[in-house]
């Protein structure tokens, strides 16, 4: 058997062990305690973005080493690089697994109106027969932030609101609606011009964020998300002081949906074997580097 099907055989096994372990395991114990026992009360994004960063650090630092070090590098660079490989993977199966896992034990309520919603527990979707939306109580929050290189990128994030009521007649300036329709939409502009120009920008964007808002409004979609268990919820809330004195505690964004509720998992299941698959070929790749050292294989 040549020498890289000697280390295939040799890696292949664990790797696969520590990639789909990880991310069933976190599956499971999302299900379990979570969403099915409810005992953490976690966000979203704690679950598709913190977790999926943590989770896979005692496998690829404590797992996988033991059968690594039977692999000799002489330049010490390639060392790093199966270590590496498995923890991107793991993070971008984990990450991915957990957005459908979100997506897919979502529960849809059917409500009649708006006001139907403080009569059962929140979930995490829901279809509305009857609301209105009072554009003239429209707000607006922009976010401006820059990234990239040399922070080159302009980027504005802009969120607006609209009340959700049973009648439009009714708005309450002192003590503001609970449930709120939500629009997000986000531009990138070029961050190396003057500060006229990027005035120009924000002008340009806040009407544009106002025109698509409105426009919004007007369209009917399948269902809305409730966004209360994300931490991005406060990034909408803070447009509702763009036209009303004080936020409620108790406030509810929803997002509309325009994809029925059956599509809401789209392709990510399809993804997290797509993730595996491209890190396997990067594995692939990285084995073609390297010594099998027999004696450390007895060893382990």
């Amino acid at each position: 058997m040549s020498n890289y099907l000697v280390k295939v055989k040799h890696i292949w096994p664990t790797f696969v062990y520590v990639c789909w372990g990880t991310t069933l395991m976190l599956v499971m114990l999302r299900w379990v305690f979570a969403i099915h026992f409810k005992v953490f009360d976690f966000s979203d994004t704690f679950w598709e973005i913190w977790m999926p960063f943590l989770v896979p650090v005692p496998g690829v630092l404590l797992v996988l080493p033991i059968k690594t070090k039977a692999i000799v590098y002489r330049n010490k660079k390639y060392k790093r690089g199966l270590p590496m490989i498995s923890y991107i993977v793991i993070v971008a199966m984990l990450v991915i697994s957990q957005m459908f896992t979100t997506a897919y034990f979502g529960e849809l309520r059917q409500v009649k109106t708006v006001n139907e919603i403080d009569r059962h527990p929140l979930v995490k979707y829901y279809k509305i027969g009857h609301y209105a939306l009072p554009q003239r109580w429209m707000g607006r929050f922009v976010r401006v932030s820059t990234s990239g290189r040399g922070r080159m990128r302009l980027n504005f994030d802009g969120y607006a609101v609209f009340p959700m009521l049973n009648d439009t007649s009714i708005v309450d300036l002192q003590k503001p609606a609970k449930y709120w329709y939500g629009f997000h939409i986000n531009q990138r502009y070029s961050n190396t011009v003057s500060e006229a120009h990027k005035k120009e920008y924000y002008t340009h964007f806040v009407q544009y964020l106002l025109t698509q808002a409105r426009a919004s409004a007007y369209q009917k979609p399948d269902h809305f998300e409730n966004l209360n268990a994300g931490d991005h919820q406060f990034l909408y809330l803070k447009s509702v002081s763009d036209k009303f004195y004080t936020i409620p505690e108790d406030a509810v964004v929803l997002s509309p949906v325009y994809e029925t509720y059956d599509e809401r998992t789209g392709n990510l299941l399809l993804w997290v074997f797509g993730a595996f698959g491209i890190g396997t070929i990067l594995l692939a790749i990285q084995l073609t580097e390297g010594e099998f050292y027999s004696k450390e294989l007895l060893k382990s």
